[in-house]
C-alpha cells in the first residue's frame, strides 16, 4: 500500500475516520435509545394494568359500601315496622352477598409463602 503524503489528502483521511468514529458513536447512542424506549413502553403497560387494577378495587370497594348501607337502611326499616318477613329475606339476601363477596377475597388473594 502507498504511503500517501499529500497534506490535504492526509487531511482528508483524518476526517473520514473522525466521520467513521462519529457514525459509530450515533449508531451506539441510537441502539441505547432504543432500548430505552421499548423499556419506557413496557414501563407504561404496567402502570396502565395497575391503574386498571386500582379501578376495579375502588368499584368493588364502593360497591360493596352501597350494598352494606342499603342493607342497613333496609334492616332497620324491618325492624322499625315489626316485618319478620322482611327481616328474613335481608337476612337472606346477607348471607348469599358475603358468601359471594367471601368467594371473591379468596379468589383473588396470593396464597401464602410456606412457612419456612
Amino acid at each position: 500500500m502507498a504511503v500517501v503524503s499529500d497534506p490535504v489528502l492526509v487531511k482528508l483521511d483524518e476526517i473520514l475516520s473522525r466521520i467513521a468514529a462519529i457514525e459509530k458513536r450515533l449508531s451506539s447512542t441510537y441502539q441505547l435509545v432504543a432500548s430505552i424506549v421499548q423499556q419506557e413502553a413496557v414501563i407504561d403497560m404496567d402502570l396502565q394494568d395497575i391503574l386498571t387494577r386500582v379501578e376495579a378495587q375502588t368499584t368493588v370497594e364502593t360497591s360493596i359500601e352501597t350494598l352494606l348501607v342499603d342493607l342497613n337502611v333496609r334492616l332497620k326499616a324491618a325492624i322499625a315496622a315489626n316485618d319478620p318477613a322482611m327481616i328474613k329475606q335481608i337476612s337472606d339476601q346477607l348471607d348469599a352477598n358475603t358468601s359471594r363477596a367471601v368467594a371473591a377475597v379468596l379468589a383473588n388473594t396470593p396464597a401464602a409463602p410456606p412457612a419456612p
